[in-house]
């Protein structure tokens, strides 16, 4: 009897501590609605030097090499104390997605991949959103600094603030820099008027033919402004 209350009492402490470690599995909104503005309230993890985070709020710039499209690529941060997230973004918070990419932006094979973000406490995943590969073709619909979808939620509140957090990503098809993965407070408001339209990106290669236009649009306007004085000279000499 006294071994068998003992197995029940172990069986039931694997089941505790299961419970209290079992990864919550975050979830994507990839409709931009509501869309949240990126600012030192809602501080970047991961991306560009365009992050406006607060003082002492770092973050992994995003690898400019992550721009051919053909493989994954993954980013990690640095470790956080659980009370520096906390204290801007309190207990509980969600992701915000901004990414801004190369070429036609209406074209959803330009769109990043999102494959994997994970949530680290202590060096233990405690938070997922997990895909197979190629992942989550994420829609560009705000301009740049705004969420263009949401990963929810976080919750912070059965940690210690002396607890360390880290945050790692796995996504693919980026071709541009500008893409960002920010902290937005569970009772942060969205914005609305205010959200940046999404802008394209020319390539290179459309820059080049701009200038070409641009500079025989500047001949055409010379030869124009010239032709009033040689057809008035072409007159007098026929007088």
């Amino acid at each position: 009897m006294k071994t068998l209350a003992h197995f029940y009492a172990l069986a039931f402490g694997m089941l505790l501590w299961g419970t209290a470690n079992a990864v919550v599995i975050l979830s994507l909104d990839n409709d931009a609605s509501p869309t949240f503005a990126r600012d030192q309230g809602s501080p970047c993890v991961i991306g560009a030097p365009s992050c406006d985070n607060p003082p002492g709020f770092g973050f992994k710039d995003i690898n400019a090499l992550d721009d051919d499209g053909t493989v994954d690529f993954a980013d990690s941060t640095q470790s956080y104390l659980v009370s520096q997230v906390t204290g801007i973004v309190g207990n509980t918070f969600n992701i915000g997605i901004d990414t801004n990419q190369a070429g036609n932006f209406r074209d959803a094979n330009n769109w990043l991949q999102l494959q994997t973000f994970e949530v680290l406490i202590n060096n233990v995943l405690q938070f997922q959103y997990s895909v197979a590969a190629p992942g989550t073709s994420i829609n560009l619909i705000q301009g740049i600094g705004s969420s263009d979808a949401v990963l929810s939620q976080v919750d912070l509140s059965a940690f210690n603030a002396t607890d360390t957090i880290t945050f790692r990503t796995l996504y693919n098809n980026t071709s541009d820099g500008a893409d960002s993965f920010f902290l937005i407070a569970s009772n942060a408001q969205p914005c609305t008027a205010n959200c940046p339209a999404q802008q394209q990106v020319p390539e290179p290669g459309t820059l080049i033919l701009f200038g070409a236009a641009l500079a025989a649009l500047g001949g055409f306007a010379r030869r124009k402004a010239r032709s009033p004085g040689l057809a008035l000279r072409s007159i007098r000499g026929n007088e």
